[in-house]
């Protein structure tokens, strides 16, 4: 007898005490898309691998705020407030400066080993500064409560 691949793989995939496989309607698939997509969105959000930067002797650079080539880590949350975490990881102090529009909102110091949340609101540039050789990481969260 002549026997079809199609009815041989049938047959293999559903044996006995195995269920028959689901067809899914387009509800289910949408339903299955929209919750892919938000588990994606959060683990972007929290699975945000930490950026190392080095600074050199006397070295400005522009953390973040400046637009893309001009800024030394992409935050994913620019458009929103944000928080930024940054690690000083060197051996000697750096100054971050929160700058809007060419104005200093803020100067906060970083010790060597000390960790400092930094409230970003939408439009604002980070910045961090070093008198000498520097170490520091950063990587951004989502701000809780606003948006």
């Amino acid at each position: 007898p002549i026997i079809s691949t199609n009815s041989v793989l049938m047959k293999s995939l559903t044996l006995p005490g195995m269920m028959k496989p689901r067809k899914f309607s387009p509800s289910s698939f949408s339903q299955l898309l929209f919750l892919f997509v938000s588990v994606l969105f959060i683990l972007q959000a929290c699975a945000q691998e930490p950026v190392i930067i080095e600074l050199s002797d006397n070295q400005s650079m522009s953390i973040t705020g400046k637009g893309q080539g001009q800024d030394a880590v992409e935050n994913p949350f620019d458009q929103q407030s944000s928080i930024a975490v940054m690690e000083n990881v060197g051996r000697t102090s750096l100054t971050i400066r929160i700058e809007k529009s060419g104005k200093i909102i803020d100067l906060i110091q970083i010790h060597p080993k000390e960790i400092r949340k930094i409230e970003l609101e939408e439009g604002y540039q980070l910045f961090l500064d070093s008198k000498y050789r520097g170490k520091a990481t950063v990587h951004f969260e989502k701000r809780k409560g606003k948006s």
